[in-house]
């Protein structure tokens, strides 16, 4: 069992992972959005849910891989801090060149050059989260008892919110001034935190095996865990909803609510505080009373939010319906971590967590360019989140119930 202090600083580099997670709801469609106007005009926003949607297949394929690479790596620095020790420092870089990128080099260059030029360099910046975080999220089953996954899950995700408040912070404090400083703010984030974690925490020592196990023994591994499968399956229609919501939330505020900027970032961020506070409790709560209860009601918390905005472009009416989708989601990315951590089997924690991932982003890989050419196609209408993202949630919510969960 890890004492709370303990449980705190494991918890500290997901303010990093957070930040650079939130950056495809926050500063990237904003950063993105002028270059592909120009390059592209009535359709930017396809062209800016393809590039999302590349950083997210990313979070399909590399989670997997890294993770059962990690399982079978044994060093003094451990199996997975050594990952987040090599990886940590190559995401900062590609936050400083990034925003060397967006500032200086787009004054003596076109506009589709600096949306290539800009599209490689998120990519790689999300290739290199995803070697470090993978890992790091495997040190969750490895270093709790089941009984306190809830908890510690809870300090996770709201740390990982956390890091997206600190991202909206800034961006909505600087941003108008300074994309480049912007950027820079977010590189200092990251090399705290993370550091942090990769400083006070210490591996247990786990039982090698006499073989390592061959990446082909993925999929083969995966299908054998059915409650698992039925879950991740589960898992992808809230995922759908949220990669719906995230990359084209700011635009809609923007576009057609009429806010400048700086007050979009404010209005989404003040939906990731009211997450961010609903997180911990609901951790608490699950392992008190059932992880299955309480993600079934944030589920549908959320989808309830979600329909009325649908309906409606009050102002005050959004602020209360993205209140509820904040709290509803606050229940699910907590619960969905510790579930996904009380399935998996033994031994293999960091492949089953790898493969959640696949099931986290995949969804949201689909939802960013499929939502972003529906919104091209009817004339840039925004609302269409508020009209997918209730129906995939009511379907993950209908699935839920089928699966069989101990904890």
């Amino acid at each position: 069992m890890l004492s709370r202090k303990e449980k705190l600083l494991l918890a500290s580099a997901s303010i990093g992972a957070g930040l650079v997670l939130s950056l495809n709801s926050n500063v990237i469609p904003l950063l993105l959005e002028p270059f592909a106007k120009s390059a592209f005009a009535a359709s930017s926003a396809f062209f800016i849910g393809i590039v999302i949607g590349i950083t997210l297949f990313l979070g399909m394929i590399i989670p997997p891989v890294i993770g059962t690479i990690s399982d079978n790596t044994w060093t003094r620095f451990g199996r997975r801090i050594i990952y987040m020790i090599m990886f940590v420092p190559l995401t900062v870089v590609m936050l400083l060149i990034i925003s060397v990128v967006g500032g200086r080099l787009a004054i003596n260059m076109s506009a589709l050059n600096i949306f290539i030029l800009l599209a490689v360099c998120i990519t790689l910046l999300y290739a290199f989260l995803n070697l470090w975080n993978s890992t790091y999220c495997a040190l969750l089953p490895d270093l709790t008892e089941p009984k306190e996954r809830g908890e510690t899950s809870g300090y996770m995700q709201a740390f990982n919110i956390l890091g997206t408040i600190l991202a909206f912070g800034a961006a909505a404090a600087v941003w108008a001034t300074s994309h480049t400083l912007t950027f820079v703010i977010f590189a200092i984030i990251i090399t705290i935190f993370p550091t942090i974690t990769i400083l006070t925490i210490e591996e247990k020592k786990g039982v090698k095996t006499k073989e390592k196990e061959p990446l082909t023994s993925i999929v083969k591994d995966f299908v054998k865990e059915k409650e698992f499968v039925k879950f991740m399956i589960t898992s992808m229609f809230w995922w759908f909803a949220i990669g719906t919501l995230q990359p084209f939330f700011v635009l809609f505020a923007k576009n057609t609510l009429g806010l400048p900027e700086s007050s979009a970032l404010v209005f989404m961020g003040i939906f990731t505080v009211i997450l961010v506070l609903s997180a911990v409790p609901a951790g608490i709560f699950a392992d008190r009373i059932g992880k299955k209860l309480i993600i079934s009601i944030g589920v549908l918390i959320a989808a309830i939010g979600l329909g009325i905005g649908a309906f409606t472009t009050n102002i005050t009416l959004i602020y209360i319906a993205m209140g509820l989708t904040g709290l509803g989601f606050g229940v699910i990315i907590v619960l969905n971590f510790a579930l996904t951590a009380d399935l998996l089997p033994k031994g293999k924690e960091g492949k089953f967590m790898g493969l959640g991932n696949i099931f986290y982003a995949a969804p949201q890989m689909i939802a960013a360019p499929f939502v972003g050419f529906l919104i091209s196609t009817f004339n840039n209408n925004y609302q269409i989140i508020f009209y997918v993202t209730p129906i995939s949630l009511i379907i993950g919510f209908i699935l839920l119930q089928r699966v069989k969960i101990k904890y």
